[in-house]
């Protein structure tokens, strides 16, 4: 009797949620509309355009070898970050969310849970195989860049691969809900573990694309896990591996069913406490996100592990006053030692795009140097959490001497420092292993230009309601490329500036003083605007 009305329940809330769905409905379809109407006008003919730049250039035949050792490394990687990140977000989300009435009303009665949570489920899957066939068809078609292969089997090669990840990417997602309480105590220590590994990988990766011969390690990747075997249908696409690949895609879609299965029967014992907790946070980081407040929604996720309450390494009291600001940012990075480890990721990054850029053909390089100069300028912004951090708070400052156009030059030289010493020593490195000199110099320089980008981030303060009111043109409302254009507009004027110097050294001009003087003066420019903007930030 209690389960003929439990499902009796579930029936009457089925209708009376009708008109809710209905209108959910709509907005999916919404949505769906202006991803076909964007990609139809602005990506289609973009990437038409990029494939017969690339068959015209013949690029793919001239790469064999790169293409094989590199993408035995690059796509298990991509694959195993994409697994890392799916259950680093389960830890506050997952593919298992229920809204607030369900959690409040319905979760505590006797209506089965397996009935609340199966549909759920059910969907997530089906969404995370479309965005996954989608995306990994999209990077198979890319990847005719390195390639000989038809673009038509690299993108079918790529949505299998993509479809597999993502299936498996749902079941542990689903799982870490389920453990979600004895996660809680060990997150820390198993996801830098990942990330060690991670780190690992894409290090591979680098020296792959330098050369160095690690054929056992790509087998380890290959064969270690669902990321090298959902990686080996579009490895197979681009003849890198040969008829095992069979047993590697035949193991991924296995693990797909099995882990989807596995989840399935966990379902019930999922506790009502992580429920609750993921539905908590995703309304108010939903409702952030509405409102365009990013870092709210970024302070909404819950941390792995509790901040510390003292840094790495105490720091000697500095005994003249215009080391204070510097000493309490140093501090802070101390005390956030996650942000100096994506400080030095990004840097990795960074510093091996540049270097493979000048080995590229044409139609790789700008998004090898446009890439580095992204990584770097992310490098930046994690350093200069300090700033920002007193830009939300400027009661912080009230009690130093100094103005906020001061404080602003002050914040920028613990980020000066450790990027300049961090990218001296990569390039150093990368200069040993074959890299241009003149390339590397020229990101060097590049690092005061993007660390006062960054500030202009940090002190661009609350985005103001009226850019949501653009003006309506044949394309569409300006509002949202009016928003993207606030929040993105320091690191989108110093990497435009920055990116032709970058890009003419690659292609082989020697690295003149005039290029370097250009730099110098987009670096002074940014000075004056970071200046500029914590003056009216403090005026506000």
């Amino acid at each position: 009797m209690a389960e003929d009305s439990a499902h009796e329940a579930l029936r009457f809330l089925h209708k009376a949620r009708s008109s809710s769905r209905e209108e959910q409905r709509r907005s999916l379809w919404f949505v769906l509309y202006t991803i076909v109407l964007v990609g139809g006008f602005w990506g289609v003919p973009a990437l038409i355009v990029w494939s017969r730049t690339v068959q015209a250039d013949g690029s793919a035949a001239r790469m064999p070898d790169l293409a094989s050792e590199v993408s035995l490394f690059l796509v298990p990687t991509v694959l195993f970050l994409v697994l890392l990140l799916s259950a680093r977000g389960a830890m506050w989300r997952g593919p298992v969310v229920l809204d607030g009435p369900t959690v409040h009303l319905l979760l505590p009665s006797r209506v089965g849970r397996r009935a609340l949570l199966l549909p759920r489920l059910r969907a997530s899957a089906v969404l995370w195989s479309v965005v996954g066939a989608a995306v990994g068809a999209l990077a198979g078609f890319l990847l005719q860049d390195i390639s000989a292969r038809p673009w038509a089997l690299l993108a079918a090669a790529g949505a299998v691969s993509g479809v597999c990840v993502a299936l498996v990417s749902c079941a542990v997602g689903t799982l870490v809900e389920r453990h979600a309480v004895v996660l809680a105590r060990r997150a820390g220590a198993l996801f830098a573990a990942g990330w060690v590994v991670a780190v690992a990988a894409a290090v591979a990766t680098v020296l792959s694309w330098r050369g160095w011969e690690i054929h056992w390690l790509a087998q380890v990747l290959l064969w270690s896990g669902p990321w090298g075997w959902a990686a080996q249908p579009l490895l197979w696409a681009l003849g890198v591996v040969g008829p095992q690949a069979a047993v590697g895609s035949v193991l991924s879609l296995c693990a797909a069913v099995l882990g989807l299965l596995l989840s399935v029967r966990e379902l019930p014992r999922i506790p009502q406490s992580a429920l609750r907790l993921r539905a908590t946070v995703a309304a108010r980081v939903g409702a952030s996100v509405l409102m365009l407040d990013l870092r709210q929604a970024r302070s909404g996720v819950p941390a792995l592990r509790a901040r510390r309450s003292v840094p790495l390494m105490r720091l000697p009291i500095p005994r003249h006053a215009s080391l204070l600001v510097p000493w309490r940012d140093l501090s802070c990075l101390l005390r956030h030692p996650s942000r100096l480890g994506w400080a030095l990721v990004w840097l990795v990054l960074a510093l091996g795009g540049a270097s493979s850029a000048s080995s590229l053909v044409a139609t790789s390089q700008l998004p090898a140097v446009l890439g580095s100069l992204v990584a770097l300028y992310l490098a930046a912004a994690q350093l200069t959490e300090p700033a920002r951090l007193e830009s939300d708070d400027v009661r912080r400052s009230t009690n130093l001497g100094w103005s906020f156009r001061t404080l602003a030059l002050l914040h920028a030289v613990v980020p000066l420092a450790v990027l300049l010493v961090g990218v001296a020593a990569g390039a150093a490195v990368c200069v040993l292993a074959g890299a241009p000199v003149g390339l590397m110099a020229s990101l060097i320089v590049c690092v005061p230009a993007l660390v006062t980008a960054a500030l202009v981030s940090s002190y661009r303060g609350v985005m103001p309601m009226h850019l949501l009111m653009g003006a309506d043109t044949p394309m569409g409302n300006t509002g949202p490329w009016q928003v993207a254009l606030w929040y993105g507009r320091g690191p989108l004027v110093g990497i435009c500036l920055l990116l032709p110097v970058c890009l003419a050294v690659a292609r082989g001009q020697s690295w003149s003083f005039p290029l370097l003087l250009w730099q110098v003066l987009v670096a002074a420019a940014g000075v004056w605007w970071a200046r500029r903007t914590a003056h009216r930030l403090k005026t506000k």
